[in-house]
């Protein structure tokens, strides 16, 4: 199975002793939690909010282990090409993201900066970029979650996990027009992987009560 083998260049290294990993049923439970406070509790779109959140968990298992303090490299611009898709004129809110595809594109070379190839930084658990959603103290970024990097690798995974749905949320409000378009372009890319593409929460979470 190929995962993430294109772009991802490397582990920073990150201490055994405080890295903490959050198990598949509890990551469940605190995104099926969050997505339930941002919908108003309506059980309307049950089924698609579960399997959205089967697919992010899904993405989190091959990227970065459920392991909170996980910290990659990649290059941008060797993601594979995005898949040719619409947004259909049904598109149902934040839950109706399980089922999205992303124009058909072609990447971009990866831009120059100051003589070397721009390298994004990727934090915590599901692996969010320093170009896009995070301020690291040194990297240009519109940090639409409003955090500092280093928030994404702590224990405690609320953040991320709001900043993950405002993520989803700004594209929906946004929609293909959105500013800062080519990071979030590559940040959906990267939180929807090809391989949790067809993961159904029936599925995967049976080992869950």
């Amino acid at each position: 199975m190929k995962v993430l083998e294109v772009f991802l260049l490397a582990a920073l290294g990150c201490s055994l002793t405080e890295a903490w990993l959050v198990s598949k049923c509890d990551l469940k439970d605190q995104l099926l939690r969050a997505t339930d406070e941002q919908r108003g509790k309506s059980k309307q779109n049950g089924a698609a909010e579960e399997n959205l959140v089967a697919k992010l968990v899904c993405n989190v298992e091959l990227t970065s282990g459920f392991n909170t303090s996980a910290v990659t490299e990649l290059i941008p611009g060797r993601e594979d090409h995005p898949r040719r898709g619409r947004r259909n004129a049904s598109f149902g809110g934040l839950f109706s993201l399980a089922e999205l595809e992303l124009p058909s594109t072609t990447p971009p070379p990866a831009r120059e900066r100051r003589g070397a190839q721009e390298v994004w930084t990727l934090y915590g658990i599901f692996q969010l970029s320093n170009y896009l959603v995070c301020n690291d103290g040194t990297t240009p970024s519109p940090n639409i979650c409003g955090l500092s990097c280093s928030n994404l690798v702590d224990d405690d995974i609320r953040d991320d996990i709001n900043c993950v749905l405002k993520i989803l949320a700004y594209l929906l409000e946004n929609g293909f027009g959105a500013p800062h378009w080519e990071q979030l372009r590559r940040t959906i890319r990267l939180i929807f992987q090809e391989e949790c593409r067809d993961t159904q929460a029936s599925e995967y979470f049976a080992e869950c009560s």
